[in-house]
């Protein structure tokens, strides 16, 4: 008897020391954290005395009491219940408030200073310049900690909050993801660029403010990420000129300007060297293009690739650093015949714009056309101009399929698979535009074979339009994560999307929301809840515009 009580006694204390699960609806778990000593800051000014919050699966948990604190909003707890009440301060009338919109400002300007500093540094790299800001390193402490998991509910001005992240117990306080939480406090959280604070912005709500501030902010917001935009777009032309051409960036207001530009960096086809001479009617360029007739033999070495490639990108110059609606149209003049001649053989070329397209009549050019394609010479071409791309070398093989090409991309690392799907749409419409230029009617099957273990993507290139279901899959993803939810009042909405490629140039976007028009929340919201549905819904439609070059139709 003695020899089994002392075993149980024995089984017991073992048992003590091991993690366990408890099977109820309250459980304590040991998980792995990392702390690095973060400060919470809300408007700039630190929460006194907080918490020392920490990263847990991929988000940044808080001390709810500090969060609290911070926004100057009151909470009570009783049992595994918090109740949070704001003050009437997030009580918003969704008829005539413009808080919310401040809300949805702030988060995508926010976003686009982000996707703006990462860009310039790209940009800074490819001229071979230092970076902009200092990179920092996280001084990231890791922990194992017991946290308390299970049957904790928050309410929000009486109203239950349903959180992606599930509330968990620490420290004698409720810690949430704070992530999770922002959109029911109209706040934006940021990780400072040193990786030593959470910057919390309450957007003119949590704060005491007038209707004149509000409306201040709200113009302030929008003004911001209007020129925002425009920078971005300045910005990627700037990347394109740099990528694709390896030309210095130059913004041009005249054609003088112009003509100047090209005549300095375009002067040469091979060892051909050209007079660029240039007119403008309404949005139509047009170019005479002239040499001697003692460079006429050079003329006579070249093929038709290269005239088209360097017509191609005179073109992507003109449109990226003076028009982008620009229509060229112009010619490449025998030196035999004079200027004004009506002699049908005047011009070895001409070429015209078209649907974003360049059309050629090589008719009395007499150089002599390509029989076939040329895989061998289209990877030289790419080895040699296109084998770098954000920092990262890239290697390409080909073999012909009947008239198509198997193009396979071998990045010298699996960067490229890490990248948003910004980055990994860029390349393709640089690899697009760059075999356009040699090829124009020729279909691709292409895929990129990372080094490792990492999964290789396929696409498809066909009448300029660039496919992938890896990339489509990621989009929807992409779409889904960003534009799932929106607010009104202190209700939220969530909605789901899903997009189908119905053939070559048409897409179809279906987005389903999981409540009822005959919800109390969606009746409460009025005319502001069709707006905000219809606003999220807009940015997620637009965002798929921006990556895909199809007709797209919305349910």
């Amino acid at each position: 008897m003695k020899r089994i009580v002392g075993f149980l006694l024995t089984l017991i204390i073992l048992i003590s020391f091991v993690p366990m699960v408890g099977q109820g609806a309250s459980y304590f778990k040991d998980v792995d954290v990392i702390f690095g000593n973060f400060k919470l800051n809300v408007n700039g000014k630190r929460i006194v005395n907080h918490k020392e919050p920490f990263l847990y699966d991929g988000n940044f948990y808080v001390s709810l009491s500090d969060l609290a604190r911070g926004l100057e909003i009151d909470m009570s707890t009783i049992g595994n219940t918090v109740y949070l009440d704001s003050n009437e301060k997030l009580n918003i009338d969704s008829y005539t408030s413009k808080l919310p919109l401040v809300f949805q400002r702030g988060y995508e300007v926010l976003a686009k200073e982000k996707f703006i500093e990462e860009l310039e540094e790209e940009i800074r790299a490819l001229e071979g310049k230092g970076p902009i800001w200092k990179s920092y390193e996280m001084k990231d402490i890791r922990k194992n900690i017991r946290v308390g998991f299970g049957n904790i509910s928050i309410y929000l001005d009486g109203k239950k909050l349903n959180l992606d992240e599930e509330p968990l117990r620490y420290n004698n306080d409720i810690y949430v993801a704070l992530d999770n939480i922002a959109p029911y406090l109209y706040i934006t959280p940021d990780f400072s660029r040193d990786k030593t604070s959470i910057n919390i912005d309450t957007n003119g709500i949590l704060v005491a403010s007038s209707s004149s501030s509000i409306d201040s902010l709200l113009s302030l917001r929008n003004g911001r990420n209007y020129l925002l935009d425009l920078q971005r777009e300045e910005l990627e032309r700037r990347k394109d000129i740099l990528v694709n051409l390896k030309i210095p960036y130059k913004k041009i207001n005249d054609i003088k300007s112009l003509e100047n530009y090209l005549n300095s960096y375009f002067y040469k086809i091979e060892d051909l060297e050209v007079s660029i001479d240039l007119s403008e009617t309404s949005n139509r360029l047009y170019l005479d293009i002239s040499f001697p007739t003692n460079k006429n033999h050079l003329w006579l070495r070249l093929n038709r690739l290269d005239v088209e490639g360097w017509i191609w990108n005179i073109y992507t110059a003109i449109v990226n650093l003076y028009e982008e609606d620009i229509i060229i149209n112009g010619v490449i003049k025998n030196p035999y015949y004079r200027q004004y001649s009506s002699s049908n053989y005047r011009d070895y070329v001409a070429f015209y714009c078209k649907d974003n397209d360049i059309h050629f009549d090589f008719t009395n050019s007499r150089l002599v056309p390509p029989d076939s394609i040329n895989h061998d010479y289209l990877i030289e071409v790419l080895n040699n101009n296109l084998n770098k791309y954000h920092n990262f070398d890239v290697y390409y093989e080909a073999e012909m399929k009947g008239d198509n090409l198997n193009l396979y991309v071998y990045p010298s690392t699996d960067r490229l698979s890490k990248l948003s799907i910004y980055y990994k749409m860029g390349y393709l419409k640089i690899l697009n535009q760059r075999i356009r230029t040699i090829y124009p009617n020729i279909e691709v099957f292409g895929q990129i074979i990372y080094p490792g273990d990492t999964e290789p993507m396929d696409f498809y290139i066909k009448d300029n339009k660039i496919r992938s279901r890896d990339l489509l899959a990621e989009t929807i993803e992409h779409i889904n994560k960003n534009f799932r939810h929106f607010n009104v009042n202190n209700y939220s909405f969530r909605l789901s999307y899903s997009l189908y490629e119905l053939d070559l140039m048409n897409f179809h976007i279906v987005a389903e929301g999981d409540f009822s028009v005959e919800d109390d929340g969606w009746i409460y919201g009025g005319e502001t809840a069709y707006e905000s549905l219809y606003s999220t819904v807009h940015y997620a439609v637009s965002t798929i515009a921006s990556l895909w070059d199809a007709n797209l139709t919305v349910d």
